[in-house]
Protein backbone atom coordinates (compact mmCIF):
# COMPACT_ATOMS: atom_id res chain seq x y z
CA UNK A 1 0.00 0.00 0.00
CA UNK A 2 1.52 3.10 -1.00
CA UNK A 3 1.43 6.73 1.16
CA UNK A 4 -1.59 9.43 0.47
CA UNK A 5 0.74 12.12 1.12
CA UNK A 6 4.80 12.91 1.67
CA UNK A 7 5.90 13.39 5.29
CA UNK A 8 9.23 15.07 4.90
CA UNK A 9 10.89 13.44 8.06
CA UNK A 10 9.50 9.61 6.92
CA UNK A 11 12.54 8.10 5.22
CA UNK A 12 10.76 5.63 3.60
CA UNK A 13 11.27 6.31 -0.83
CA UNK A 14 13.56 9.35 -0.05
CA UNK A 15 16.17 10.35 2.70
CA UNK A 16 14.70 12.40 5.20
CA UNK A 17 14.58 16.05 5.54
CA UNK A 18 15.22 16.38 8.98
CA UNK A 19 16.54 13.37 11.63
CA UNK A 20 14.73 13.54 14.98
CA UNK A 21 15.73 13.39 18.40
CA UNK A 22 13.91 12.72 21.14
CA UNK A 23 14.57 14.25 24.80
CA UNK A 24 14.94 12.23 27.08
CA UNK A 25 13.36 13.81 30.10
CA UNK A 26 10.12 14.60 28.80
CA UNK A 27 9.63 12.77 25.25
CA UNK A 28 9.35 15.88 23.37
CA UNK A 29 10.37 15.47 19.51
CA UNK A 30 13.15 17.87 18.09
CA UNK A 31 13.21 18.31 14.47
CA UNK A 32 16.15 21.02 14.67
CA UNK A 33 19.99 19.71 14.32
CA UNK A 34 20.90 23.20 15.99
CA UNK A 35 18.48 22.81 18.95
CA UNK A 36 20.39 22.10 21.96
CA UNK A 37 17.99 22.46 25.15
CA UNK A 38 14.31 21.27 25.04
CA UNK A 39 11.71 23.83 24.50
CA UNK A 40 9.41 22.45 26.62
CA UNK A 41 11.35 20.85 29.92
CA UNK A 42 14.76 22.69 29.26
CA UNK A 43 16.91 19.49 29.62
CA UNK A 44 19.86 18.96 27.41
CA UNK A 45 19.05 17.22 24.05
CA UNK A 46 21.73 14.11 22.97
CA UNK A 47 23.97 15.12 20.49
CA UNK A 48 22.98 15.34 16.56
CA UNK A 49 23.95 12.47 14.84
CA UNK A 50 23.46 13.02 10.63
CA UNK A 51 22.86 10.74 8.01
CA UNK A 52 25.49 7.73 7.89
CA UNK A 53 26.51 6.25 4.70
CA UNK A 54 25.21 3.11 4.13
CA UNK A 55 25.29 0.77 1.02
CA UNK A 56 21.97 0.88 -1.44
CA UNK A 57 20.67 -2.53 -2.22
CA UNK A 58 18.13 -0.83 -4.90
CA UNK A 59 20.91 0.53 -6.54
CA UNK A 60 24.10 -1.09 -6.14
CA UNK A 61 25.67 1.75 -4.75
CA UNK A 62 26.75 3.80 -1.56
CA UNK A 63 24.58 6.43 -0.74
CA UNK A 64 25.67 9.19 1.46
CA UNK A 65 22.35 10.03 2.58
CA UNK A 66 19.88 6.79 2.46
CA UNK A 67 16.71 6.23 2.72
CA UNK A 68 14.27 3.44 3.25
CA UNK A 69 14.86 2.06 -0.27
CA UNK A 70 18.57 0.87 0.37
CA UNK A 71 16.72 -2.18 1.97
CA UNK A 72 15.06 -3.04 -1.10
CA UNK A 73 15.70 -6.02 -3.71
CA UNK A 74 18.12 -5.04 -6.16
CA UNK A 75 16.26 -3.92 -8.98
CA UNK A 76 17.92 -4.09 -12.87
CA UNK A 77 18.63 -0.52 -14.24
CA UNK A 78 17.59 0.79 -11.27
CA UNK A 79 17.82 4.67 -10.90
CA UNK A 80 17.47 7.49 -7.75
CA UNK A 81 17.43 10.60 -8.18
CA UNK A 82 17.87 11.20 -4.76
CA UNK A 83 21.55 9.18 -4.72
CA UNK A 84 23.97 11.50 -2.59
CA UNK A 85 27.44 10.55 -3.32
CA UNK A 86 29.99 9.71 -0.62
CA UNK A 87 33.18 10.12 -2.20
CA UNK A 88 34.31 13.62 -4.36
CA UNK A 89 34.73 12.06 -7.61
CA UNK A 90 31.12 10.48 -7.75
CA UNK A 91 32.12 6.74 -8.04
CA UNK A 92 30.65 4.88 -5.21
CA UNK A 93 30.77 1.26 -6.40
CA UNK A 94 31.81 -1.18 -4.41
CA UNK A 95 33.50 -4.22 -6.11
Amino acid sequence: MGCWFCQPSCGKCRPPTAFPRLCEACGTVHLEPTDTVCVKCGAELPPFIGPQPRYCNYIGLLCGNPCGRSALEPSANASCEMHTSVSPSGIDRID
